[in-house]
């Protein structure tokens, strides 16, 4: 199959030979799904957090778990309900999906790979005002559904040790997305 490609301005796409221009020219493709829904969450909001916390209580079958699962799945919630973080910093979350392309993440996409130091020049938060607060911290996307695995290393030790592990990515795959 030919794929029809063109160049497209993107806002705030970082280029180097571009740099301060915040554009930078992408090639894109007519075959990108043009469905994707963005949510965009103000997770530091506790009322966010409890409503998160609850669609992760309805979407699982948390009444069916054994003591051990049970105990790990209270834990996920409790840190997600008493967030740190989020006591001294507006915690956003952004997240895509595309009916089209279940597969597609536009945000993976946008920031694989992103530096902090790259993208702080134009991603922010702001009031009515103009009052501005800078991108503190930036968490770059990891996974996709077309990961093969995941390696948590908690020692120097081989990856057959007991404190590191290595992790099957499809089996996190749900509907087309990683749910990790």
């Amino acid at each position: 199959m030919q794929v029809d490609k063109h160049r497209q301005t993107a806002a705030g796409s970082y280029n180097p030979t571009l740099a301060g221009t915040g554009q930078a020219q992408t090639e894109v493709s007519t075959d990108l799904p043009v469905d994707f829904i963005f949510t965009v969450r103000l997770r530091s909001a506790l009322p966010v957090r409890q409503a998160l916390a609850r669609l992760k209580q309805l979407d699982s079958d948390s009444h069916k778990l054994n003591n051990k699962d049970a105990a790990s799945f209270d834990t996920v919630i409790k840190g997600l309900l008493e967030c740190p973080a989020c006591a001294d910093n507006y915690v956003v979350t952004l997240s895509s999906k595309s009916a089209n392309q279940p597969g597609a993440d536009a945000v993976y996409t946008a920031f694989k790979g992103g530096q902090l130091s790259d993208i702080q020049r134009y991603i922010f938060i702001a009031n009515d005002r103009g009052e501005r607060r800078q991108l503190i911290h930036f968490v770059a996307p990891l996974l996709t559904p077309e990961s093969k695995e995941l390696l948590i290393n908690l020692s120097d030790k081989q990856v057959n040790s007991v404190s590191n592990f290595k992790i099957d990515v499809s089996k996190l795959v749900v509907n087309g997305k990683v749910e990790f």
